[in-house]
């Protein structure tokens, strides 16, 4: 994985990113890019991604689409995510979030995951806190 930043560049420490390898590429307009690059320590025991390693990746994408429309909130917390799995893949993965609502505390959100083919590997809806600074 390349050694840059994730977005958004506001100082917070994100472990669980650098983890998995997880980078935020882009933020605005309450969309969100996040892609997770091709590792071997991310793959199940039929080669491909692990479903939860996907299932973080749409999080992420969906938390940070919130963050690009509300950069001083202090986080949000996830609520629900129903995912549906499409394809198995092996490789890249590039997930976009959406906002489709955002509340004053609730927030909704769509995100797709594709390869480096662009094949739809995921889709995913979901519904989140949003944490405001006190």
């Amino acid at each position: 994985m390349e050694d840059r930043p994730s977005l958004p560049a506001d100082g917070v420490k994100r472990p669980y990113h650098e983890l998995l390898g997880l980078r935020v590429t882009a933020m605005d307009n309450g969309t969100s890019r996040v892609v997770l690059e091709k590792r071997e320590e991310l793959r199940n025991n039929l080669g491909s991604i692990h479903g939860g390693a996907i299932a973080s990746l749409i999080d992420v994408a969906c938390a940070m689409s919130i963050r690009s429309l509300q950069p001083d909130i202090k986080g949000s917390a996830t609520i629900s995510l129903s995912i549906n799995f499409i394809e198995a893949s092996s490789g890249y993965l590039n997930a976009v979030g959406k906002v489709t609502r955002l509340g004053n505390s609730i927030a909704t959100t769509e995100a797709t995951v594709t390869d480096e083919t662009g094949k739809l590997v995921a889709h995913a809806i979901g519904s989140f806190r949003v944490l405001r600074n006190k």
